[in-house]
């Protein structure tokens, strides 16, 4: 287990810890509530829900795993985080491996480690898109900026596709054709590093894809 940077007094499971760091290193400092928990630790928590009080209920203590060894703040090492601006963390800590997998839970998160390792994008589906993300319809917008005329209706075609590339190629460097290959995905790997903090290399995983599936969401919503 690794004490975290900036929280000597919490822990996590040396991954875990060094993840949690970078967020923090590329986004500003968070509250951290609780980390990483020996079986003692979790057992008091057990022991104050079982208790009861106002105290001891939310929005000051959630239900907590039991028996204590089940709990992920405990088990593998320590890999639960809880953060009390959990808003802000919740934001931006997917493509660092971490997820939120209980929602009446708010501050409690996870880390999974998801590598960014090459891989293949899934099969491309009538009305889908070539990229391996849910929604291209903020790629679709900026696509029109640049001369796409294509409907913002999610369904990549070749105006999406020459749009898009008009705008990698006006800003950076892209020089290929309106297909998407590796010399596109480095373009994207460029505009990704100079906006949307991805810190990868040029080669599309689950982390690249993950920025690029936050930036057309928040181009969607924005432009």
């Amino acid at each position: 287990m690794t004490s975290l940077a900036n929280h000597p007094s919490f822990w996590l499971r040396d991954d875990a810890a060094k993840a949690f760091d970078k967020v923090e290193a590329d986004h500003g400092l968070f509250t951290v509530n609780s980390a990483g928990r020996t079986v003692a630790q979790q057992q008091a928590l057990i022991n104050r829900w079982d208790q009861g009080g106002a105290a001891n209920r939310p929005p000051y203590l959630y239900a907590p795993a039991r028996p204590a060894e089940t709990s992920e703040h405990v088990k593998d090492g320590g890999i639960a985080i809880d953060i009390g601006n959990w808003e802000s963390f919740l934001s931006v800590c997917k493509p660092y491996g971490f997820t939120h997998p209980y929602p009446t839970d708010h501050v409690h998160f996870e880390f999974q480690g998801v590598p960014d390792a090459p891989s293949s994008p899934p099969p491309v589906a009538a009305g889908s898109n070539p990229f391996g993300i849910s929604d291209v319809r903020g790629l679709q917008k900026i696509s029109n900026l640049y001369g796409g005329g294509t409907a913002i209706d999610n369904a990549w075609g070749s105006k999406s596709a020459a749009g898009f590339a008009q705008f990698l190629r006006a800003h950076y460097g892209y020089v290929g054709n309106n297909v998407l290959g590796p010399v596109m995905w480095i373009a994207i790997a460029k505009w990704l590093r100079a906006h949307w903090g991805y810190v990868g290399n040029n080669v599309p995983g689950p982390i690249m894809r993950a920025h690029l599936e936050t930036a057309s969401e928040k181009n969607f919503a924005q432009l």
